[in-house]
């Protein structure tokens, strides 16, 4: 009888797994960039719900790595919040690289332009990074 649970939980979540990737990844754009007292809050919206495994999105702003975010699924779209400390958010230069990654990835301008159109590649695009983003 366990063994039978086990057997069925495992193609459970095999099943799971396939399925969402057949869609492809989602679609994700840039929602905001606001002020909340001393942190930055970069939100992101994508067409379906974020990916929640055993890995982390990461939010790239050139070589600097910003891990600390919080997740939402309304209506089937999903939303993520980055928060930035704002001394770090003004430290960040202009026009550098600005994408998220699903786990520890570094892309050149050149690769990240091909990766972010891959279909199985865990990289979003959000452009060239600017503080005139921020609205307070």
């Amino acid at each position: 009888m366990r063994k039978s649970f086990v057997i069925l939980s495992l193609l459970f979540c095999l099943f799971q797994g396939f399925s969402s990737l057949a869609g492809g990844k989602p679609k994700v754009e840039l929602q905001s960039v606001k002020l909340a007292g001393q942190t930055v809050e970069v939100t992101l919206k994508a067409d379906k719900p974020f990916i929640f495994g055993n890995n982390r999105y990461i939010l790239h702003v050139g070589e600097e790595k910003f891990y600390l975010n919080r997740q939402t699924i309304i209506n089937g779209t999903g939303t993520m919040t980055f928060m930035v400390p704002v001394q770090d958010f003004d430290a960040l230069p202009e026009g550098t690289a600005f994408y998220i990654t699903y786990g520890e990835l570094s892309a050149s301008e050149i690769s990240m332009n091909l990766m972010d159109k891959d279909e199985h590649m865990p990289l979003w695009s959000l452009g060239s990074f600017s503080k005139t983003l921020l609205t307070k």
